[in-house]
């Protein structure tokens, strides 16, 4: 489990803030009592993990996103597998057994579909083991800990086994992210998604052809050539906050042009164009991933 949480957390999770993000006029008493309590529910969820809770703390920090309060932040973050995930990068081996029998087993399912061989299971396995861990930037570091790590992993599976199979055909990819398991039951969600597939998926591919060739191959080197934010933020040599928001105003842009689109062609009702808002921000890394594999 976790050391025993020391005091003043605080000071090193204000120092390891996004750029854009400060802790000034916060509570400190309040904030460091809420760290100390989202460390132990993290040991809570991973008893036999050993890490420094300075450097836990620091992790957790590092992934807050810009704009949002501190608190509200951390608040949103699934700590215990954010604990998991920095356990991981450190190559802890209780915590790559944890992962391998926890998560990847389960999110590797969702590639049977395409192809339920043992053989090919594992290759698939082996080659992501060696993407997420393995490296200077190794990807399990991408994790933002805003979504369970379970449902980030699987669309890591589909993308990987897409590329695996080669360049698949369009309705096998689409198929293959409308068998992904939901995190949450929503039938209003599988509706949606089966009633509109075709044309979700034509207005999606309309919108990526309507970014700018800047804003289309930062999303390519990110989701589908896989390179970690990172090492992308050394390359166009800017902070790794600014580069994350670069990222993610290409995935809004993205959004909104699909919306809109789908709009204007489908005259969908506004129930509808909220749950299709809902929709697309769910599994929207991995539809992008597929729309470059095409």
């Amino acid at each position: 489990m976790l050391p025993t949480p020391a005091p003043n957390l605080v000071a090193v999770f204000t120092q390891h803030l996004p750029a854009g993000l400060t802790a000034t006029g916060l509570d400190a008493a309040r904030l460091e009592a809420r760290l100390q309590a989202r460390v132990s529910e993290a040991a809570k969820a991973w008893p036999r993990l050993e890490v420094p809770v300075e450097g836990f703390v620091a992790f957790l920090a590092a992934r807050l996103l810009p704009g949002v309060p501190p608190e509200q932040g951390l608040d949103a973050l699934h700590v215990g597998d954010l604990l998991l995930a920095f356990a991981c990068s450190r190559m802890e081996p209780r915590a790559l057994e944890h992962f391998d029998t926890e998560i990847l087993a389960k999110a590797a399912r969702a590639a049977a579909r395409m192809d339920p061989s043992a053989a090919f299971r594992e290759e698939l396995t082996q080659q992501l083991r060696q993407k997420l861990f393995v490296g200077d930037a190794p990807r399990i570091l991408d994790y933002s800990g805003r979504g369970p790590l379970v449902g980030w992993v699987r669309a890591a599976v589909i993308r990987d086994a897409l590329s695996l199979r080669g360049s698949p055909r369009q309705e096998e990819g689409d198929e293959a992210l409308l068998d992904l398991p939901s995190d949450r039951a929503d039938p209003e969600l599988d509706y949606l998604r089966r009633r509109h597939q075709r044309e979700f998926a034509e207005c999606f591919r309309a919108a990526l052809e309507a970014l700018d060739p800047q804003e289309k191959t930062l999303l390519r080197l990110h989701f589908a050539d896989g390179v970690g934010v990172e090492q992308l933020s050394r390359h166009y040599q800017v902070h790794r906050a600014t580069l994350s928001r670069r990222l993610g105003a290409a995935r809004e842009a993205m959004v909104k042009h699909t919306l809109r689109l789908m709009k204007e062609r489908y005259k969908l009702s506004p129930e509808e164009l909220q749950s299709l808002i809902r929709l697309m921000r769910s599994n929207l890394e991995l539809r992008i991933s597929q729309l470059f594999q095409r």
